[in-house]
């Protein structure tokens, strides 16, 4: 989804460094091309359910709570829950508390000339892409 935003966005490197998608959605691998592209087509086929790829603000804070609630469970589900993301290093110690589990947060930078990483700012807003129903 990122390398997808990337094609599309004029003034940057990208307009959404970040993705987030639910592991239970993806469906198959998606290569890209000898160039790097991704297609639409493909995004959609790897994520067939008719969700739509929107791209939207998120704060640092509420992005670190999006992880949280996709680290959640143990396994004792099947939701496909854990999360599945481009452009973030997250860390989790899986041994603590549902809810307290991500330890560290490093998210790419969309604005640099080359791509970096950075500590999320709970108080910054990020472009991310995902779906929706």
């Amino acid at each position: 989804m990122v390398a997808y935003i990337a094609t599309v966005s004029p003034d940057t490197w990208t307009s959404a460094p970040i993705a987030v998608v639910n592991g239970g959605s993806i469906r198959t691998t998606i290569m890209p091309g000898k160039d790097g592209a991704v297609t639409r087509g493909e995004i959609l086929g790897a994520m067939p359910f008719g969700n739509s790829i929107v791209t939207l603000s998120l704060s640092g804070e509420d992005l670190v709570k999006t992880l949280e609630i996709g680290a959640r469970s143990n396994g004792e589900t099947s939701r496909g829950e854990f999360l599945q993301v481009s452009g973030i290093r997250v860390t989790y110690d899986m041994t603590k508390p549902t809810l307290s589990r991500v330890v560290s947060v490093k998210v790419r930078c969309g604005k640099c000339r080359i791509p970096e990483y950075e500590d999320v700012d709970p108080t910054k807003n990020y472009t991310i892409v995902a779906q929706v129903s």
